[in-house]
């Protein structure tokens, strides 16, 4: 597929105001130093599009999934250039085998050398647009590459303190570095769904978060993982960064310790959000915490979100969540009623608040992580521990707003499935 030809595909899909995404925001590459932003995607918009127009020199990014028509569209200009803005050079590492996707973006006729464009006509119409868009990219000098499997878990452990039995895992981060000097982090994949691209007609809405930084460290720290990452060899993330870098920022196989620290840090109140909450020791975390006499407030996604779970599913749920019950712990079930964009929503967000009700001494962490194992010790994710207090007053009140909602549900009527009794398709499983 030619360059013009994926643009004015685009471009007729949505109108002449491709970069006009849901919000439009001041111009954030001028952002001082050592500033955080957080925005609510679902209810504010998210100012991905923006940033990737206003780039000048370069486009680094990490992502699990990449199906947003838009972002693809920006990407595909930045990387064009214009009669008075020189091209700039986008590099995107990406998760080949994203979990339940048969996609193959990386095969054998679909190396940097094919040209064959009988590759665009196969599998899913996201499958087709994501093959026509690295074809274009790479024609206009852009790169994109499959992320090696090798790179987390055992690759990334190399006597650091991981199981040194993984020998695979998942790109699951969310994550661009603009210029080298501001990053923008995201809980979402870069979907129509995270966006609530309603021109795109997704399933659900997602509940998902952006955060953008230009604080100096974190920023030059994402570069160091990008470009090992890129480089494809495995490495020692630990010796790569220096030691002060995990006080801000959070990367798997290397997120369970501080995660954990966080939790174990509140004196009086915690509020987390996740998809689901599987990892034992993460876990037995939030359990001591609320019988140490913290207040312990768990939103999770809806069981039946994807249709009733199955007998074993549920009766670890039950256990799990009647645990918490047990130990004070209140947990609301986010279900599809609750309309985000005037679409069923889904929650797909990852954060985390400590002390939100101690002024000065709040914190909070947002990021790629789910509540799993696999999450926490084995993939490649990001994440931002931080105590600014505007990001984290905005964070606070809308996890309020979701876990106050009247179409939120208690877990065992999530377990019942009294809101989500049907399946319904999504691109945000994981």
């Amino acid at each position: 597929m030619k360059f013009s030809t994926g643009i004015s595909r685009l471009t007729e899909a949505f109108g002449l105001k491709c970069f006009s995404f849901l919000l439009v925001f001041a111009p954030l590459m001028a952002a001082q130093a050592d500033t955080l932003f957080l925005y609510d995607n679902g209810r504010e918009g998210s100012p991905i599009i923006n940033m990737i127009q206003d780039a000048r020199e370069s486009i680094d990014v990490e992502i699990y999934m990449m199906n947003d028509l838009r972002v693809q569209d920006a990407f595909l200009r930045a990387a064009h250039g214009t009669p008075t803005r020189k091209p700039v050079k986008v590099r995107i590492l990406i998760e080949p085998h994203p979990y339940g996707d048969s996609c193959d973006i990386f095969g054998k006729r679909m190396s940097a050398a094919s040209n064959d464009p009988a590759d665009d006509k196969t599998g899913t119409a996201d499958c087709r647009n994501l093959k026509s868009f690295k074809r274009a990219l790479e024609k206009l000098g852009g790169e994109m590459h499959p992320f090696n499997k090798e790179l987390c878990g055992n690759g990334s452990a190399s006597g650091g303190g991981v199981d040194q039995t993984i020998t695979s895992c998942l790109q699951h981060g969310k994550v661009i570095v603009f210029d080298k000097t501001v990053a923008l982090m995201s809980t979402g994949n870069f979907n129509a769904s995270s966006f609530c691209d309603t021109k795109q007609n997704p399933a659900a809405c997602n509940r998902d978060f952006t955060l953008v930084m230009t604080k100096k460290a974190p920023v030059n720290n994402l570069i160091t993982v990008f470009e090992r990452d890129w480089i494809g060899q495995p490495y020692n993330i630990k010796r790569s960064l220096p030691r002060a870098a995990f006080n801000a920022l959070t990367v798997s196989p290397f997120s369970m310790a501080p995660i954990i620290g966080l939790i174990q840090s509140a004196r009086t109140s915690i509020q987390i959000t996740e998809q689901y909450l599987k990892d034992p020791t993460m876990n037995r975390a939030l359990l001591a915490a609320a019988k140490s006499g913290v207040k312990v407030q768990v939103l999770v996604t809806s069981f039946c979100a994807f249709g009733a779970p199955e007998k074993s599913v549920k009766e670890a749920l039950q256990l799990n969540y009647g645990a918490f019950e047990a130990a004070g712990i209140e947990t609301r079930a986010f279900t599809s009623a609750m309309r985000i964009g005037g679409q069923p929503g889904y929650q797909h967000a990852k954060a985390i608040i400590v002390d939100a009700d101690r002024p000065g001494a709040a914190n909070a962490w947002v990021g790629s992580v789910n509540g799993s194992t696999q999450s926490l010790t084995r993939n490649r994710e990001f994440g931002l521990l931080f105590n600014d207090p505007k990001p984290l007053t905005k964070l606070y009140a809308s996890f309020r707003a979701d876990f106050t909602d009247p179409n939120s549900e208690t877990w065992q009527e999530s377990l019942m499935c009294l809101k989500d009794r049907k399946s319904r398709p999504s691109d945000d499983f994981y």
